[in-house]
């Protein structure tokens, strides 16, 4: 199982769930967020730690993600669908904040959509 959660940093700094926000953020042009990357029940990713992802194939099918010294292996299928479903869902919850870069973000939603990569089903 793959929860990927995406937030958005407020002006006093603390962290909403995209969802849930009511603001728009402060400068349409930098977004500032962060995500949550668990795979089966396996924090990864937390909202405490920069950023750095690695993607490791292990064989056909199967990625090691590693973030820092937090490791798990999972089918690349499934990290890749919810990948493209987080992003899609996070750039349509920006859409509904920053109507002015709908523009911007049908980019990202066609970028997202059309990406190659592995299918469910394998390879």
């Amino acid at each position: 199982m793959i929860s990927l959660l995406s937030y958005l940093r407020l002006p006093d700094e603390s962290f909403m769930p995209v969802e849930e926000c009511t603001q728009a953020p402060p400068d349409a042009d930098y977004v500032e967020g962060a995500i949550e990357l668990t795979i089966d029940w396996q924090p990864i990713v937390t909202l405490d730690q920069p950023l750095v992802l690695r993607l490791e194939r292990l064989g056909k099918g199967s990625l090691l993600v590693t973030c820092g010294e937090r490791k798990a292996a999972t089918r690349e299928a499934e990290f890749v669908t919810a990948v493209r479903r987080e992003g899609l869902r996070f750039f349509m919850e920006l859409d509904r904040l920053l109507p002015g870069n709908a523009g911007r973000n049908a980019e990202a939603v066609k970028s997202l959509t059309a990406a190659r990569g592995p299918r469910p089903g394998g390879g």
